[in-house]
């Protein structure tokens, strides 16, 4: 043990006598400067490759960001008060990517400004998070348990090595509130992913019966299935409802909505404005992020994502289901664009109109009231907005922000058992049928 700490003793001094030697000190300025970009290494203090000693981590063998001469709490000032990592290069004039990002990467640690990535299950997170990590060269992580069939699909199959990781992180992907766990996270502002309900629903029917996250059910299958599925669906539209509802009242923290249809359709014109959301500007004209983004949508480059026609699953549900979609989650579906009569001052960037007005998307007008609910002493009152409203507001409250207000952050308890615990009722639901899930497993 003596002979440790002496060895530890001496590597510590040669390093500090090393620094005091170097002409090359650390500056935050100088890192910022585009003149100086070659300030930053891949990990650590020799820009070598690494592996992190974290449990979770130990068999990914990937790199950390940190600047080459960064030390201690002079590193730790440096991120604390900044916006983001990377916002400072990123809004930097030019076209050229710095020598440092190679590939994406997890933070050497997540002292700075917390991103939450929202969505309900199977509503194109996955594919959002894949165009950020490629675009910010930062990996993104998740709340998802790692441990089972399922979550190692999601890093294995789709790539995402953050799935598990909440830590060295600058987004995190959950699916709060309707999954609740054990460990917190506070987040300063949230993007909130969505997919039409019918899409939506149907494909977690399918990860969930098949326990595959490209799972599917032929005709036989959901034959067979049918009451299963009845009661699923009636479930689910509540749980879709109460999902978007809470993110899109008037939220503690900023809310950025972004449509998998519009996603689909038009990426760069979304991604430009995610961006835009991320960086707390509302011009990225000229700047790198612009160039990255441009280069990642490019004809050339390969898709990450299978291109399904938006409204795909419609034809899996009856008239009845359909009706009884819009009679418990009308509200939202108009709020999100999916109503036939849907007004905005801004048109969708696609043609989402896949619900009819009828007095079913009325009966849904009982969910629909504004609340009045009490923060601390203070009233205030919830407001529904439609997603372009919600995306307007939110972009205005970030618009030149320069610190962030830890008075207001959204503390968010996240799930590491998240398929354990699915909304607290997926299990119940299916229990009465599963007989039959295991016998449409093994056909």
């Amino acid at each position: 043990m003596e002979d440790r700490k002496a060895k530890y003793k001496a590597l510590k001094d040669s390093k500090i006598s090393k620094s005091a030697n170097s002409s090359d000190k650390f500056d935050n300025d100088s890192v910022l400067n585009m003149g100086s970009l070659n300030n930053f290494s891949i990990s650590g203090e020799t820009g070598e490759e690494c592996k992190f000693l974290d449990s979770e981590l130990q068999e990914r063998n990937v790199t950390r960001l940190r600047p080459e001469n960064a030390r201690g709490s002079k590193y730790d000032n440096f991120m604390t008060g900044k916006i983001c990592p990377t916002a400072e290069t990123y809004l930097s004039k030019g076209k050229e990517l710095p020598k440092a990002y190679i590939k994406p990467k997890f933070l050497i640690r997540n002292c700075f400004e917390k991103v939450g990535i929202a969505s309900y299950q199977e509503s194109g997170s996955s594919l959002l998070r894949k165009y950020i990590e490629n675009i910010s060269y930062i990996i993104t992580g998740s709340d998802r348990d790692t441990s089972t069939v399922l979550g190692k699909q999601y890093q294995c199959d789709y790539g995402l090595e953050g799935e598990g990781v909440v830590g060295r992180v600058w987004m995190v992907k959950t699916s709060f509130p309707e999954e609740i766990g054990e460990k917190k996270i506070s987040i300063s502002k949230c993007i909130l992913v969505c997919q039409n309900p019918c899409d939506a629903i149907y494909e977690h029917f399918c990860k969930i019966v098949t326990k595959k996250n490209d799972g599917t059910l032929n005709t036989e299958s959901m034959e067979l299935l049918k009451n299963c599925w009845d009661d699923f669906v009636k479930q689910e539209a509540s749980t879709w409802r109460r999902f978007y509802d809470y993110w899109m009242l008037a939220a503690e923290i900023p809310t950025y909505c972004v449509r998998y249809e519009d996603l689909m359709e038009d990426p760069k014109t979304v991604l430009i404005d995610v961006f835009k959301f991320l960086l707390d500007t509302d011009d990225i004209e000229g700047t790198i992020v612009e160039s990255l983004i441009e280069k990642e949508v490019s004809p050339e480059k390969e898709l990450y994502y299978q291109r399904d026609p938006s409204g795909r699953s419609f034809k899996k549900f009856s008239e009845i289901q359909k009706n009884t979609l819009k009679s418990l989650a009308g509200c939202v579906i108009r709020r999100l664009g999916y109503g036939s009569n849907f007004i905005s001052p801004v048109n969708p960037i696609s043609p989402t109109n896949f619900f009819e007005n009828d007095d079913y998307i009325s009966d849904s007008k009982v969910y629909e009231l504004d609340s009045i609910v009490k923060n601390r002493d203070e009233y205030y009152i919830k407001v529904r907005y439609d997603y372009l409203q919600l995306n307007k507001l939110a972009l205005s409250k970030v618009k030149g922000r320069q610190e962030i207000d830890k008075t207001k952050l959204l503390e968010l308890r996240l799930n590491h058992e998240s398929e354990k615990l699915r909304a607290g009722g997926v299990k119940q639901c299916l229990r009465p049928y599963r007989a039959l899930l295991k016998k449409v497993i093994k056909t």
